[in-house]
């Protein structure tokens, strides 16, 4: 498991870490000392609503500048929403050790603005919305670019797994159980709400559990428990503000210290990578043939063509078909015969200009002219 490289790809990606610590493991003890039962103790096979997948689902709710700031280990990290589209939305992070930030009525907005000071990791990634995966990941602490293996791609797992509601009886209990066969009348334990600085008392939440898949991770097998504001209008219902992850010896809690809304990040964008050519162009069939390395980001290109002349260059766009190959790292361009004689003059060097639709900054050309001959 890369964790230096992935980071936390999100909250639940901290739990991978935390399982290798002792200190955060909480035994049946420690939750009988502090009157708190488990959702373990209280949920049996079959006590669990129908599972889904609501985690990838509610992300499509989700709200440019909302944020959350996570505490765990030794170190506290920002998760803000940068950018949302109908297709994916961009996820900015900020971690900095716990000894180096800022402590008391913090104003997370104004850390981040002032390019938030002591930081120790700064990154951005894109999720997809329909499939789950992270589309690119940016690194502003490394400068640069990193590829996700898919054996470390746990944020793709996590948004595809089908969640389970736990049923407010089963839920964990707020004091001791009392003796006897009378019906627990103990309130279900809800996790503290904290927005903008301040705690929010008497907000309820849904529980829900899945186990992690057997993937070969630290995490396989292993029981996942989230819970999320019931009112989502008014709350994030992406943002798990509670994560508990079954241990032999108890269970891994991640906390969440604040959270808010109307976050503006000082870096403009996500960085892109630009596609490139695989070669400059190939005529066979009566069809142009052009194949690019590319991201599974970019799904639209236009292709112009531009004149090699000492005189004023003539550009002209081309209608193409574009053919998503490799799993949308690679792409070939097809342009057919008619609308190569209705715009291009024969024996004449082109060169070709690719432009991905939505990034023109992106664009890329052929590095040497290429001459249509017509048959």
């Amino acid at each position: 498991m890369n964790t230096p490289v992935l980071h936390f790809l999100f909250l639940f990606l901290f739990a991978a870490n935390l399982l290798s610590s002792q200190d955060f493991f909480e035994s049946r003890d420690l939750r009988n000392r502090y009157n708190v039962s488990s959702d373990e103790d209280n949920v049996s096979d079959g006590s669990l609503e129908h599972g889904e997948d609501f985690l990838r689902r509610n992300l499509r709710k989700a709200k440019k500048g909302d944020f959350i700031v996570t505490s765990q280990r030794k170190n506290i990290t920002l998760i803000h929403i940068h950018s949302k589209s109908e297709k994916t939305v961009v996820f900015e992070e900020i971690s900095i050790p716990s000894h180096l930030a800022p402590r008391n009525d913090v104003n997370w907005a104004a850390w981040v603005q002032e390019g938030a000071p002591s930081h120790s990791s700064w990154i951005m990634y894109e999720v997809s919305l329909t499939s789950g995966r992270i589309l690119e990941f940016f690194s502003f602490t490394q400068n640069g670019w990193k590829d996700i293996p898919s054996e470390d791609n746990f944020i793709s797992v996590l948004l595809n797994m089908k969640f389970n509601k736990i049923p407010m009886d089963k839920r964990k209990k707020i004091g001791p159980r009392s003796g006897g066969s009378y019906k627990d009348a103990r309130k279900p334990w809800n996790p503290p709400m904290r927005v903008n600085g301040e705690f929010i008392k008497g907000v309820p939440f849904d529980a829900w559990r899945t186990t992690w898949p057997k993937d070969g991770t630290d995490l396989a097998g292993r029981d996942v428990t989230i819970y999320i504001p019931q009112d989502s209008d008014r709350y994030p219902s992406y943002f798990p503000y509670w994560l508990e992850i079954s241990h032999a010896v108890g269970s891994v809690k991640v906390r969440i210290i604040d959270s808010g809304t109307g976050l503006e990040s000082p870096k403009f964008d996500l960085p892109r990578r630009p596609p490139s050519f695989v070669h400059n162009g190939i005529f066979e069939d009566h069809t142009l043939h052009i194949e690019i390395n590319t991201h599974p980001y970019y799904e639209e290109y236009r292709l112009l063509a531009s004149e090699v002349s000492d005189y004023m260059l003539q550009t002209v766009e081309l209608e193409h078909k574009t053919i998503s190959l490799a799993d949308g790292h690679r792409a070939r361009i097809e342009v057919s015969e008619k609308e190569l004689i209705e715009n291009l003059k024969a024996n004449t060097p082109y060169r070709f200009i690719l432009i991905p639709v939505g990034h023109p900054k992106q664009h890329i050309e052929t590095k040497s002219p290429i001459t249509w001959i017509p048959h």
